[in-house]
């Protein structure tokens, strides 16, 4: 037994080495284990850290472009609908009176009158946060649609308003057009007989034509058959007035034959003589006692001078009667 006992003594001390030896081992692995996992746990986390830093930081970066972009874009729009709308505003004030339809003037005046001023400036920092940024970017997407929306409304308005200024004038030189080719014909029917030319009043007369005869849809066309027909009816007044002055001059001019100047007769040469005394004494008749005498007549024609002397020399003249 003694023999048994010492011959396995060192076995199981060596198993039991072995053992310690092992377990010593498998702790030293595990350790090993745990600490890489640990490292890889760690360096998995510093990877996701940073990844998440970097989105953060790539986030934010885009946002901060991505508002300056939106404020340009904000700001150009509500500039452009600026000029739009002032546009829109003179020519409300300037085509009260002049439109066909005064309903295209009054939507017009009622979208000029809903625009309020508003702040269009926008602040796109890099020390903002991105939620501030992103929060900028919504505020101007949304006053840049606002302004977008007004300038197609406006640009609309103020194309109707044109039409309508345009469709106005065209019937403005129309109706100028036909009254002044109603003067002118009553001028040519007026005139008839009354010219010393009648070139004039054929002239005239073809102004008329062209003036009826006009189709256009631009109202210049119409303006310049006014201004030939103004024309024209001044030559044909400027014909009658020389014509009636004339015609005045030569009744002025005509002499008046039963005249005379002082008992002496006009001769062809402007010169006068004096009227010879008759050779008979003439004997005033005594009126009828029953018929009242006639009352003197002292007219020019009944005058008589009695003038004696020879001709060429000084003549002394008494009244016959």
């Amino acid at each position: 037994m003694d023999s048994e006992s010492t011959q396995t003594g060192p076995d199981q001390q060596d198993a039991t080495t072995a053992v310690q030896v092992q377990q010593s081992n498998n702790r030293k692995r595990i350790a090993i284990i745990v600490g890489v996992a640990v490292v890889v746990i760690a360096m998995i986390v510093g990877l996701a850290i940073g990844y998440y830093r970097a989105q953060q930081h790539n986030r934010h970066e885009q946002a901060f472009a991505d508002c300056q972009i939106a404020a340009s874009k904000a700001e150009q729009q509500a500039k452009q609908a600026q000029t739009i709308l002032d546009q829109a505003a003179n020519l409300v004030k300037d085509s009260k009176d002049k439109v066909a339809d005064k309903e295209t003037i009054t939507a017009l005046t009622a979208s000029v009158n809903k625009v309020k001023e508003q702040d269009i400036t926008f602040t796109c920092k890099s020390s903002m946060s991105t939620n501030e940024l992103n929060s900028t970017i919504a505020n101007a997407n949304r006053l840049e649609t606002r302004y977008n929306q007004l300038k197609v409304t406006l640009n609309k308005e103020i194309k109707a308003v044109t039409a309508s200024q345009e469709k106005k004038s065209l019937d403005d030189a129309r109706a100028a057009l036909a009254s002044k080719n109603d003067e002118a014909s009553k001028l040519l029917t007026d005139s008839e007989g009354k010219v010393a030319d009648n070139v004039c009043r054929e002239s005239l007369q073809k102004a008329i034509n062209e003036a009826t005869a006009v189709q256009s849809a631009i109202p210049d066309d119409y303006s310049k058959a006014v201004e030939n027909l103004t024309r024209t009816m001044s030559a044909v007044n400027d014909n009658m007035n020389a014509a009636a002055q004339s015609q005045t001059e030569s009744v002025r001019s005509v002499p008046q034959s039963t005249s005379t100047n002082n008992g002496y007769a006009p001769q062809s040469n402007n010169t006068y003589r004096p009227v010879q005394a008759p050779t008979t004494p003439v004997t005033p008749q005594a009126p009828d006692p029953q018929q009242p005498a006639p009352a003197p007549n002292n007219s020019d024609d009944e005058l008589v001078m009695v003038c004696t002397g020879e001709l060429g020399h000084d003549a002394v003249c008494s009244d016959a009667m």
